[in-house]
C-alpha cells in the first residue's frame, strides 16, 4: 500500500512519520493483505486548528471503485491516528464480508 502524506499547519518530522507507520500503515496493510498492495492508494492528510486539536482523515482507493473515508478530530494525536484506524478497520471489514 502506498501511503501519502499531506500536512495543514503541521510539520512531518521523523516522530511523526514514525506513529503514522506504527498506527496506520502496518495495522492497514496487514488487514487489507487480500488486496494486491501495490494497486492500493491511501492519503493521510493532517491538520492542525485551534485550540491544540488535530483533524485527521484518510481515504483508500480499494480495487472494484470501493472507497473508504474516515475522519477524527482529536486533542491528543496519537490518540486521533488510533481512533482513525479502528473507522478504518470497520469500513473495510464491511467491504470484505461483500466481496466473498
Amino acid at each position: 500500500m502506498h501511503l501519502l502524506v499531506e500536512s495543514s499547519n503541521i510539520e512531518v518530522n521523523r516522530r511523526i512519520k514514525g506513529l503514522i507507520n506504527e498506527k496506520v500503515d502496518q495495522k492497514l496493510s496487514r488487514i487489507l493483505s487480500r488486496f494486491h498492495q501495490e494497486n492500493l492508494t491511501a492519503i493521510l492528510h493532517l491538520q492542525k486548528l485551534k485550540y491544540d486539536q488535530y483533524k485527521l482523515s484518510l481515504s483508500i482507493n480499494l480495487p472494484g471503485k470501493k472507497d473508504i473515508y474516515v475522519t477524527a478530530k482529536h486533542i491528543d494525536f496519537t490518540s486521533g491516528l488510533v481512533d482513525l484506524t479502528t473507522e478504518a478497520e470497520k469500513q473495510i471489514e464491511k467491504i470484505k464480508q461483500n466481496l466473498l
